[in-house]
């Protein structure tokens, strides 16, 4: 554990003065925060297309481009993503780690031709 912490501490630092603001504020934040507090990919999706047709131009730039991004993903992943932040969400860092191990055992399957996906996609 110590040496996780000193890797999170020796990566660490502040922005500088001349690094542009976080873009994610205001009322991108608000959107983003209810977008993504839908219990499923699926409400997260329409959530995200309700906001692409935001008069605000700002939001309605960052859904578009947030839904472009998670249409790359697949619908699987996706799904196991947002399983692994809701369970994460109230744990420590060890238990985040002891869950991602879990999922990327649980998807990994060796095979004599190299390691692939399990299940049928």
């Amino acid at each position: 554990m110590e040496m996780i912490n000193n890797t999170i501490e020796q990566s660490y630092r502040e922005p500088e003065a001349s690094e542009p603001p976080v873009p994610l504020t205001g009322s991108i934040r608000a959107a983003l925060d209810s977008a993504f507090s839908q219990k499923s990919v699926e409400k997260i999706f329409r959530s995200l297309e309700e906001y692409g047709r935001s008069p605000d131009e700002q939001v309605k730039a960052w859904a578009t481009s947030t839904l472009e991004a998670l249409n790359l993903r697949s619908p699987t992943s996706l799904r196991v993503a947002l399983f692994a932040l809701r369970k994460g969400k109230d744990g420590g860092l060890l238990d985040a780690l002891r869950t991602e191990l879990g999922i990327a055992t649980a998807l990994c399957v060796r095979h004599s031709s190299g390691l692939t996906l399990a299940g049928s996609y």
